[in-house]
Order: C-alpha cells, then structure tokens, then sequence
C-alpha cells in the first residue's frame, strides 16, 4: 500500500515537489525569516515548533476545545473571569469617546459580542490575527479575521527578535499568500533596523497580531491546551473506559445448579427455568440458585480520574474545587488556594488591555490624519480602558481597614510623622485596592482650586 501511495504521488506530483524543493533549498539552508539573505542577529530561528507540528497543534486544541468537556470549561473560565461584565472606555473629550465608542459597536466589530469569542481564540490557538481594513475618508477600522492555521510565517525585525513586524499567510501550492505589516505600538517604527524599515515600506496591507505562550524568541504563539493536551485526552478516556465497566459491573446472571444431572437433564432444567422479578422458584435440596455477578478488580477509578485531573488543573492554576472537587475544600482553603488562579487570570487580562489599547491607539491615529478630530487638543486626544474585577470584594473587610486607616492617617499628619501629600497618597493606595482609582495630582490641583476659591469669596464678603 506504502509503495502504491509512493508512486501515485511520484506521477501526479513529483515535478511540483521537485521544482519546490529546489525554490526553497537556499533558504533552507540559511536562517531565513522571509526570504534568502535574511539571518537573525538575535537567536535561534529553530525556537519555534516546525511547521507540520505548529498545524497539528493548532488542529489539536480545536478539537479538544469542540469535544472534550474538561478542555473547553478551561478555556471558557478564564474568558469568563477575563471579560466578565465587559471593558469600559473613558475619554475627557466627547469626540473622542464617541470615536472609540463608534469602532467597539461597529457591527463588523461588536466587541461586546466578539472580543469574549476571541479571547476564547487567543487561548485555544495561542494567537489573533485580524486584517485592518480603513474607510478612505473617515478613518473607520473595521476588524477582520485570518485563522492562525493560515499563518505561514510570523516575520520579526531581523536585528531585533522582540519586533513583530509582518504576517505572511499561505497561498495555494506552497506559494506565499498576503504579506501584511503588523500595527505597532507608538514610537516602535522608530527603532526598527533598516532592513525591517525596508520589508515593511514595500508592504500595503496592515494587520493587528498578538500572540501568548511564547518566549521572545519564539516567533508563534502557542495554545493554552498545548501542554495539557495529552492529559485531556487521557482524562476523557479513562472516563469513557469507566462508563463501559459500569454497565458490565451492573450486569448479573442466574447460576442454577443442579446436583447429579446430565447434560439432558440440565437442558430440561433451562427451558422450565423462568425467573421474573418478584416471582418464586420452587426447587429440594439438590437444586442451588444464585446471582452472580462479575467482579472485575479494577482499581479505584475516582482515585484516579481525580489524580488526572488535579495534574490538569494544577498545570492551570485552577484550583481543583472549581471543577467538582468541593468535597476537599472549605471556605478558609478555597480563598488561599484561588489566588493563583486569580492572579493568572490578572496576567492575561492585563495582555488583553494591552491588546485593546494598541487597536484603540491606531483607532485614534487613523481618524486624526484625516483630520476627524479637529478641534481636539492633542493632551485631549487620550482615553482610560477599564477592566472588569477578577472577583467580588469583601468590602465588609476593606471598610474597616480603611476606617483604621484614615483614623491613623489624622494622627500622623496631626503629629506631623506623615505630610498631607503622603498622607493621600497611603488614602488612594488602599482606595484602588477595592478598585476606585484616585488621582492625586489632580486631587491636589482641585485643593488648591478649592482653597483658592474659597479665599477670594470670603475677600468678597468683607
């Protein structure tokens, strides 16, 4: 069969695969991120996995994602704990809130809707790639998509690894697809290497990418399912294996002896034999009826399915009563033992704000050139992203601290141990604790303002 497979592809495409092989030789031979004459000062190219192990992995953690159950409530967790009751944009300048408002409803974008479904994607595939396409006379960005299984190649700054500065899809016949120049983030172009300059000016299509999981020198991204894959799968299969044993566990049969019979005999014994449940079977002391059933000495499967289990969220840092586990935990354990986990679910949200940001930062800059903003002071043209809470606060317990802390804070200042500046300083510190963001500039530029107001109209009352 081997042999037959062989020769059907040495016929149908052994030129194609040939005059390939010949196209790509110099660039396999040299380290090459794009094209021949191109050699990275900074690494290994061969950090990343090869191609076929990059698109095995990407169709892996789909699939798990679609069929296993322990797989996908991973990935939707940390969506649901990262997106949770949704971003916020503020803006001082009404135009510019309006602009980046404008772009999150879009209906090509609706990030109230997609930006749950694509954080979701950034987790099972471990990168977004979203074409920019820009309306010509207002600035507008709609967001496309490109599945990460179409990436050929993610195209860095060949002096600088850390500088993503191209995407290369997959076109047909092993050919090179769309090149795209990634939106950087402000003042980036400015330290780009002349031949990354160069690549990109002769690029016209733009795109946003982002990637988790890897390291600097590793130019793809990687899923959160890739080192648990194996795992899930076991899991899945250890269950499935346990529910066939159960049904045979359940299953019994009539042992019917009959003492001194023949084979006759014990055939005629079979056909008069009818037992119904709750029926009664008359038999003497030669006759013996029992129900037996098979025991199969299998080990403790909850054992064991709870041993994989834990190894699985324990590689997340999710703890174990957050999927079914509570028997082992009480309400002093739970809280210890859930500050991993909210504390990488902190990380990512941060990586998605960031993510945000750079999109409303072009969103800004395209509508700015073409003169949508006019009239908008360039410290205006600013804006604060706000993420949701990872979880509920007891406030109950930040009140009383705080209480303590503005009583102490009276003494300090009254003795003169701690000025006033300080003093608000410690005050907003605890305040952003429980999530309330205090500026205390601009807190200190309205005392003033206040004092200052406050002077002049008692001068008036004179």
């Amino acid at each position: 069969m081997k042999k037959l497979k062989d020769r059907l592809v040495a016929a149908f495409l052994g030129e194609a695969i040939e005059s390939e092989v010949k196209r790509r030789l110099p660039a396999a031979s040299s380290s090459s991120v794009d094209e021949t004459g191109w050699r990275k000062l900074t690494g290994n190219v061969h950090r990343d996995l090869l191609i076929i192990d990059k698109e095995r992995e990407i169709e892996i953690a789909y699939y798990l994602f679609k069929t296993n159950p322990l797989a996908r409530w991973i990935i939707n967790i940390s969506a649901a704990f990262i997106c949770g009751e949704g971003f916020v944009i503020e803006s001082k300048n009404k135009d510019v809130k309006k602009l980046l408002n404008d772009f999150w409803d879009h209906p090509l974008n609706d990030l109230t809707v997609n930006l749950p479904i694509h954080v979701r994607e950034l987790s099972i595939f471990g990168e977004l790639l979203f074409p920019k396409f820009v309306s010509q006379y207002t600035g507008k960005i709609v967001l496309g998509y490109i599945d990460p299984a179409n990436i050929k190649t993610v195209v860095v700054d060949p002096e600088n690894c850390k500088i993503v500065i191209g995407v290369i899809t997959k076109g047909v016949n092993f050919q090179d697809g769309r090149r795209y120049k990634t939106v950087l983030k402000k003042d980036a172009e400015d330290f780009l290497s002349p031949s990354a300059r160069a690549w990109r000016d002769n690029q016209n299509a733009e795109c946003y990418y982002f990637r988790i999981g890897n390291l600097t020198n590793e130019e793809r991204g990687q899923s959160d399912l890739f080192d648990i894959a194996d795992w899930l799968d076991q899991y899945e299969q250890l269950l499935f294996d346990m529910s066939e044993k159960w049904s045979m566990l359940n299953v019994f049969v009539w042992d019917l002896l009959v003492e001194g019979a023949d084979g006759n005999t014990l055939s005629e014994e079979l056909k008069r034999f009818t037992k119904k449940s709750g029926s009664v079977y008359a038999h003497n002391e030669k006759v013996k009826l029992e129900a037996s059933n098979p025991d199969l000495k299998t080990f403790d499967i909850e054992a064991g399915s709870r041993l994989i289990r834990n190894h699985i969220l324990g590689a997340k840092s999710i703890p174990s009563f957050w999927y079914g586990g509570a028997q082992d935990s009480n309400l002093a354990v739970s809280q210890e033992m859930s500050a991993p986990a909210y504390k990488c679910f902190s990380e990512r949200q941060r990586v998605i704000k960031s993510m945000i940001e750079t999109i409303l930062d072009d969103v800004i800059a395209e509508a700015d050139n073409r003169g949508m903003l006019k009239g908008v002071a360039e410290d205006e043209k600013t804006y604060t992203l706000s993420a949701p809470e990872l979880s509920g606060k007891d406030l109950s317990k930040f009140s009383t601290a705080i209480r303590d802390l503005v009583q102490s804070l009276v003494l300090a200042v009254t003795n003169e141990w701690v000025d006033k500046q300080t003093a608000t300083q410690m005050f907003a510190f605890c305040m952003n604790m429980i999530g309330y963001e205090i500026d205390t500039d601009a807190v200190e530029t309205a005392l003033k303002e206040q004092d200052e107001k406050k002077g002049y109209e008692d001068y008036l009352k004179k």
